[in-house]
């Protein structure tokens, strides 16, 4: 075991071929990177969750007698075949088992290559991903988010003043607080730069070098892979209202072409849920800082950093700023570990933990705004 990336929240290692993930107790909220406390049993609890998350997708018995509500298939050609392709042998991801080193539960996933990126000429070089011949078992430099709703403090609503942009959603209308969606809204945001930043379709095509098909296929997989979550959690009495995904080119298929498969981890860090009117998932940890002045000087920094064009804006925090985010109490930390644990279970179709937490999550909750 090589450690070739030791993230905010989970560290890679090269193993033999293959990759290991081991998720840790620590936590990154507002893009920061570490935070000053741990969660206990968070990293367990976030590898239970994504294995048992990605197995039922990757099981076509899951997909079989599925019929995705609130859209129609028929007629549309890319959302015909991926469900096919589903429906005959479940989604394609990287994920190759669960395994025990050392008295320590990996993940253990397909390797696929993750260029580094460079900043020069006050823009972000992306001729890796455009070149020929065109690359494969490399990593899609995006991340492509669905929206069911806009939850309180949902920053969808800072972008739907631009008609195009609110055009390039499909929405007729701009939404506001408290609207639901029949079927996903779906946005892209880049991956590898150090700030994420929401760009539209047709960016969103340039730097990664999708062609228009593989486009058109990113997109029907993303929006059925978010209807099947939904009716997955809704079955757990669960709500989703949004989340990610990352993907990567795999190798051609028999016609010459790119295949699409899910990447990285699927899990409470990677979606909004809520029961019983809580939140859960991280978003729990970013609404016990929206009131701080750390939050606020994050807020400054980054507004500086691309005013002045700079990436650094953790530094101007920092240094200039003389701001850093302060501990979590106690109790809080301990609520927090439990619900983590309590969704992990709740996968797993035990959910007695989770609703002893959202009394607990609900009181504290309430002492906040909603996250953004």
């Amino acid at each position: 075991m090589n450690l070739i990336k030791e993230g905010s929240v989970k560290d890679i290692y090269h193993y033999e071929n293959d990759l290991l993930f081991k998720f840790s107790d620590r936590y990154s909220v507002f893009d920061w990177g570490e935070m000053p406390d741990l969660i206990p049993n968070k990293g367990e609890s976030l590898l239970e969750f994504s294995y048992n998350t990605f197995k039922f997708l990757e099981n076509s018995e899951n997909w079989k007698n599925w019929k995705p509500k609130d859209i129609a298939v028929e007629g549309n050609y890319y959302l015909c075949k991926t469900l096919k392709d589903f429906r005959e042998r479940g989604v394609k991801t990287h994920l190759l088992d669960k395994v025990l080193i050392d008295g320590k539960n990996y993940l253990k996933v397909k390797k696929v290559h993750v260029p580094n990126i460079e900043f020069k000429d006050k823009s972000w070089d992306y001729r890796e991903f455009t070149k020929k011949p065109r690359p494969i078992n490399t990593i899609i430099p995006l991340e492509v988010i669905f929206r069911f709703g806009v939850p309180k403090g949902s920053s969808l609503l800072s972008r739907v003043s631009n008609d195009t942009y609110l055009e390039e959603l499909g929405l007729s209308t701009r939404p506001k607080e408290g609207d639901t969606f029949k079927s996903p809204v779906i946005e892209f945001s880049t991956k590898l730069e150090d700030r994420d930043q929401y760009i539209d379709g047709a960016k969103a095509m340039d730097i990664s070098g999708l062609s228009l098909v593989e486009f058109e296929n990113l997109k029907s997989i993303t929006l059925l892979l978010s209807l099947r979550l939904r009716d997955y959690f809704q079955d757990l009495g669960i709500d989703m209202w949004d989340g990610k995904f990352e993907f990567a080119f795999a190798d051609y298929d028999e016609e010459g072409k790119r295949e699409i498969q899910l990447i990285d981890s699927i899990g409470p860090d990677e979606l909004r849920l809520i029961k019983d009117g809580v939140q859960l998932s991280k978003e729990v940890l970013r609404s016990l800082y929206l009131q701080t002045p750390w939050h606020e000087n994050v807020m400054k920094s980054k507004s500086t950093a691309k005013r002045e064009n700079r990436i650094d804006w953790k530094e101007i925090c920092i240094n200039e700023l003389k701001s850093t985010p302060s501990k979590l109490e106690s109790e809080k930390i301990e609520t927090i570990s439990k619900m983590y644990k309590g969704l992990s279970l709740a996968t797993s179709k035990k959910r007695e933990l989770l609703d002893q937490c959202i009394p607990l999550i609900k009181e504290f909750q309430n002492e906040n705004c909603y996250p953004r």
